[in-house]
């Protein structure tokens, strides 16, 4: 029996990114990623059980980092309105880079596709806003914010954020954006979110 390592594990997910990326899912095989990276199928079997699974640990791999980091800057110190506008920053910066665009891209592109697509979409390590939600009950719980529910700002908070430039790069309407662009697209959102349920 072979030994499984670290590093053959992030091999076979840097391999299988970059077939996703240039395939796109549906027609990347585990073949294709064995041919990169000059191994048979049952080495990459052996770590992953299917192409779903192996899809969702590249984009965990990817974004979970991330995401905590999102949550850890939502839950620091300071006054909820500096730490909200933060997030907003680097949530726009992460979901308009040429990662989080060619991703989105790859799984708008499957949506319907496959059945893996619901369980990543359902993925509690890729998808913040149940918790992100969360912070913004305690946010109302503690008075920084009124007038909603959790759900309901939650829900406008990320179609403002998501709308603007991460929608504008996945299809193709902007390329590139810089800082300064990010900067300005998060600040409004968060300033609509809190003109309007700020305490």
């Amino acid at each position: 029996m072979r030994v499984r390592t670290e590093a053959k594990r992030q091999a076979i997910l840097a391999a299988a990114g970059a077939v996703f990326a240039e395939k796109g899912y549906h027609d990347a095989t585990i073949a294709d990623i064995a041919g990169r990276l000059r191994c048979s199928k049952a080495t990459i079997y052996g770590y992953f059980e299917s192409k779903d699974h192996l899809l969702q640990a590249v984009l965990r791999e990817g974004f979970s980092p991330v995401i905590a980091y999102w949550l850890s800057v939502l839950r620091g110190p300071g006054r909820f309105a500096e730490r909200l506008a933060s997030f907003a920053r680097t949530y726009v910066a992460a979901m308009a880079n040429d990662y989080a665009v060619s991703t989105g891209r790859l799984l708008a592109a499957e949506v319907g596709r496959s059945e893996g697509m619901a369980k990543i979409a359902a993925d509690p390590e890729l998808n913040p806003w149940p918790r992100i939600e969360g912070e913004i009950a305690a946010a109302l719980a503690a008075g920084d914010l009124q007038g909603g529910s959790a759900a309901d700002i939650t829900r406008q908070f990320r179609a403002l954020l998501c709308g603007d430039l991460p929608y504008r790069r996945v299809m193709g309407i902007v390329g590139a954006v810089d800082e300064a662009e990010t900067s300005a697209s998060a600040r409004m959102a968060t300033e609509l979110i809190l003109s309007r349920y700020g305490a």
